[in-house]
């Protein structure tokens, strides 16, 4: 019910690694039912002192630092649950848009950009020894948009980036005089 949804719910994905190692991302809802960007700190358990930059929730059984303040930067474990994450948060993307349709609330829309990481600057080198790079999130969920059905149209179906344009807030008029076949190159 949509007005029961409080400002903490949020659609969680989870997975299991190889050695049963729970893994999971989460993408808030506001209450009408729409995804939200909210940024909070990579969680192991509880939540650490490692900024992600992401505006989506992350947990995994990560290797913390001595204070257990902060991911292990540097170690093949980390990297590894990274890596893992960063596919599930693609993946995601398009069970939000099926759950979306067969909800008739576009959870993919234009405002999935507040949403998903789309400045690679944000990310740190993911190879240092000094912090865990977030990176990957960027790579995957990029390739994601290139390869998957997941931008909402003007005709209020999905297509990958090759299919897609953006008219920008001040170029509407632009795509109801053409329409998607006339503008895709």
């Amino acid at each position: 019910d949509r007005e029961k949804l409080s400002e903490n719910c949020l659609w969680l994905f989870s997975r299991e690694d190889e050695k049963g190692h729970k893994y999971s991302v989460g993408f808030f809802i506001d209450k009408e039912g729409h995804l939200t960007p909210q940024t909070h700190y990579a969680f192991c358990f509880f939540p650490t002192k490692a900024v992600t930059e992401l505006n989506f929730i992350i947990h995994a059984p990560f290797l913390l630092t001595d204070s257990r303040e902060g991911i292990r930067a540097g170690v093949q474990h980390n990297i590894d649950m990274i890596s893992l994450l960063s596919k599930l948060a693609a993946d995601s993307l398009v069970h939000l848009k099926d759950i979306g349709q067969s909800k008739s609330v576009p959870l993919i829309d234009d405002n999935i950009f507040d949403i998903v990481p789309y400045d690679s600057s944000k990310f740190g080198d993911v190879n240092s020894k000094d912090s865990i790079s977030f990176m990957p999130f960027y790579t995957v969920i990029k390739k994601a948009f290139k390869n998957e059905a997941i931008i909402l149209s003007l005709e209020h179906d999905y297509v990958c980036s090759a299919k897609a344009y953006w008219g920008g807030t001040d170029n509407s008029q632009l795509a109801e005089v053409f329409s998607n076949d006339q503008l895709q190159f």
